[in-house]
């Protein structure tokens, strides 16, 4: 076992050095979605799935701001119950500080 995680571990290092992606975040992309082959055909979606490094309460505010018009937002937005129900209805998810949206 310790063997095959070791060589998921280094096949993740290799298609991340190529393409060029954080190493830690495909790493839990393709660990959320128990992905232990063809790692390449992953990358696509992981770009598209990979927020960045950033809270969902950041991403919230983000979206919030496109979203939603000045009118909706004066006065009291909680942008945190908002991130909330991101989480909670699996519209991202997290891992160590990176976000991901699911796709």
């Amino acid at each position: 076992m310790e063997t095959e995680t070791t060589e998921i571990a280094d096949t993740v290092e290799a298609v991340a050095d190529e393409y060029c992606l954080d190493e830690d975040a495909f790493q839990a992309y393709c660990y959320n979605f128990h992905i232990t082959e063809n790692l390449v055909d992953s990358v696509e979606d992981f770009q598209d799935a990979y927020l960045g490094l950033m809270s969902a309460e950041e991403y919230a505010e983000q979206l919030a701001d496109d979203i939603f018009p000045e009118a909706v937002k004066s006065g009291y937005f909680d942008y945190d119950k908002f991130a909330n129900d991101l989480l909670i209805g699996g519209d991202i998810w997290e891992y160590q500080g990176h976000l991901f949206r699911n796709i």
